[in-house]
């Protein structure tokens, strides 16, 4: 499932982009979101820089609400 089509199914309304460092979150730092409704998604198969990320995900976030 596409991260459009998961943000599309999503019945809340606040959204908030994560981005991580090009080297990954910590298990640690994974665990807390994970304890709550929080969505993990690959922006693409390919590793990005943070900037990209962010970017790229503010865009789609922006263009699905």
């Amino acid at each position: 499932m596409s991260l459009i089509d998961k943000i599309k199914k999503c019945s809340f309304t606040p959204v908030m982009l994560m981005v991580g460092s090009e080297g990954d979150l910590t298990e640690q730092e994974k665990e807390q979101p994970r304890e709550t409704t929080f969505l993990f998604c690959a922006l693409t198969p390919t590793v990005l820089r943070s900037s990209q990320a962010i970017a790229l995900g503010s865009g789609i976030i922006r263009s699905i609400l």
